[in-house]
């Protein structure tokens, strides 16, 4: 990452360029926000838009991304809280014009992703009712074979 900033930086030269200080640093303009996830499945499908929902009461924010149909999940879901920033700031550089500006982050979002939202569709339970003769054989369960019915043949 320090490797992509040098190189963005390198194409300025080695000559001083002006720094601009963005609207954020005079209370007007927009607000910069940072989320982070703990991880993001492959079944997440960037092409289809998420959606965010910001609860300012208890600060809670809920993010829902789309999964690829047949995924098993239609979304994968991240809940998390907001606090504000006090002093980091983002450097934006436009290099097009060559105009460098530092804005203000206004707000950081921990999130982490619910787990019924990602976990695969639950098989079908199958329900196994063994014919046993009532005379030569019982059926116990055994449960280091976590469930699995043995039989057993009495004399």
């Amino acid at each position: 990452m320090d490797d992509e900033l040098f190189d963005s930086l390198e194409s300025f030269g080695s000559e001083p360029a002006e720094l601009k200080l963005g609207s954020t640093f005079s209370g007007k303009g927009p607000g910069f926000h940072t989320l982070r996830y703990d991880f993001k499945p492959a079944s997440v499908d960037i092409n289809k838009p998420a959606s965010v929902d910001i609860s300012s009461a208890n600060r809670e924010v809920t993010v829902s991304l789309p999964n690829f149909d047949g995924a098993g999940a239609a979304h994968t879901v991240y809940k998390g809280s907001h606090k504000d920033y006090t002093k980091e700031c983002v450097l934006i550089i436009d290099h097009t014009t060559g105009e460098i500006t530092l804005e203000k982050l206004t707000t950081n979002v921990q999130l982490k992703s619910t787990r019924n939202a990602v976990e695969k569709p639950q098989k079908p339970v199958v329900q196994i009712n063994p014919v046993l003769s009532e005379k030569n054989r019982t059926a116990t369960v055994d449960k280091r074979l976590k469930g699995k019915i043995q039989t057993k043949k009495t004399s």
